[in-house]
């Protein structure tokens, strides 16, 4: 399971199962190396079947290290290609929210979290009496220990 996954599932967000569901129809929705590069016109139909066959007999080689081994794409178009198969995989997160997995608020909530976005938190207000002001000295209300107590020329 991918990093994101495991961290949907560990937040409780999602169940191990749900998000195995969601990451199999992502696999399934994720266009081939050789489909994009297919529709871009790097690639013809005989190439492909190429470099799938130099696949069968290399079992562990993946389909851009086989067309780069056969020259037929460069590292840059490899780079370029799964840069677009990213972009045309839909993100784990929408499936789980089509799955009913998720809600889209909680969605947007995760993968900000994971990435280390600040998230939207709402403010919570306080209902005090209109006209009243908050009478809060934090200096004079901290403990004896806290930073606020200390004067500018004091030292600990």
């Amino acid at each position: 399971m991918r990093d994101f996954a495991r961290y949907i599932v560990a937040s409780g967000a999602a169940t191990d199962d749900q998000v195995a569901v969601a990451l199999e129809r992502q696999r399934a929705q994720r266009p081939t190396i050789g489909r994009v590069a297919l529709n871009q016109g790097l690639l013809d139909g005989a190439q492909i079947f190429t470099i799938l066959a130099f696949q069968t007999r290399n079992p562990t080689m993946r389909f851009g290290e086989a067309a780069i081994a056969l020259g037929m794409l460069s590292p840059r178009h490899i780079e370029e290609l799964l840069s677009e198969q990213r972009t045309r995989t839909p993100p784990l997160e929408e499936l789980l929210v089509r799955a009913g997995a998720l809600d889209e608020a909680t969605a947007r909530s995760l993968r900000a979290s994971y990435d280390g976005e600040p998230t939207e938190i709402a403010p919570r207000s306080v209902p005090r009496p209109s006209g009243t002001r908050l009478a809060v000295n934090p200096c004079k209300d901290a403990p004896d220990n806290s930073p606020l107590r200390r004067t500018a020329g004091t030292r600990r």
